[in-house]
């Protein structure tokens, strides 16, 4: 009989990840709408600095905008 704490594990391991990726992007999303009106602009950011990812997080991201672009039908950029 297999125990159920592998899946388990796996799934809070995966729930940290996007835990600490969307922090990350709720950070660079302060820090580009902070600048944008620190210079008197009004539309949304088009970019976003992330910093402090780590690999797993950056493949995470990458996993996630593949995910939107084929539910969406966008290309990611290269």
């Amino acid at each position: 009989m297999k125990s159920a704490e592998p899946p388990l594990l796996e799934a809070l391991q995966l729930q940290q990840g996007y835990d600490r990726l969307l922090r990350r992007l709720d950070q660079a999303l302060d820090m580009a709408r902070t600048r944008q009106w620190l210079e008197g602009l009004n539309q949304p950011p088009l970019e976003l600095e992330l910093q402090g990812l780590s690999a797993d997080d950056l493949l995470l991201l990458h996993q996630v905008l593949l995910r939107l672009g084929q539910s969406s039908g966008l290309t990611p950029a290269a």
